[in-house]
């Protein structure tokens, strides 16, 4: 099982990537994207980012997709047939820059999170179908 999570995390990574380097058009529409975040205090102290990521608002079905914080890359998991939502552990008072994502949907990107002691951020990322062509 752990073989096959890590070929599609491998997957994943070189779609992402063959994707975005084929890609011509650039979408500046940031209203297509959509997330809600819910901020929690942590029992344990510690301070994490969690990422569930859907197809979209709508549907709400998990997809496998991948984020990047501060230019790390974090695949989300899957296990038992279910996917798992990406933890990130964090360092207290710093700012995070995330961007989520997966093979035909659009970023999502999270400039500026600043995250405190003891803070767990929820963060569910709704992604968007990308229309735009691959190929011009």
């Amino acid at each position: 099982m752990k073989d096959m999570q890590k070929v599609l995390n491998v997957i994943v990574l070189f779609t992402y990537l063959f994707i975005n380097g084929c890609a011509t058009v650039k979408n500046n529409d940031e209203s297509s994207h959509l997330y809600h975040q819910k901020k929690f205090r942590s029992k344990s102290g510690f301070s994490s980012i969690v990422i569930n990521t859907f197809y979209d608002d709508k549907s709400k079905t998990k997809v496998l997709a991948a984020a990047t914080v501060n230019g790390i890359y974090f695949p989300s998991e899957y296990q038992d047939e279910k996917i798992l939502p990406i933890v990130i552990k964090t360092i207290p008072d710093n700012k995070y820059k995330i961007k989520v994502f997966s093979p035909g949907l659009l970023s999502l990107k999270i400039e500026s999170l600043k995250i405190n002691k003891g803070d767990s951020i929820v963060i569910n990322a709704y992604l968007k179908e990308d229309i735009r062509p691959i190929v011009d």
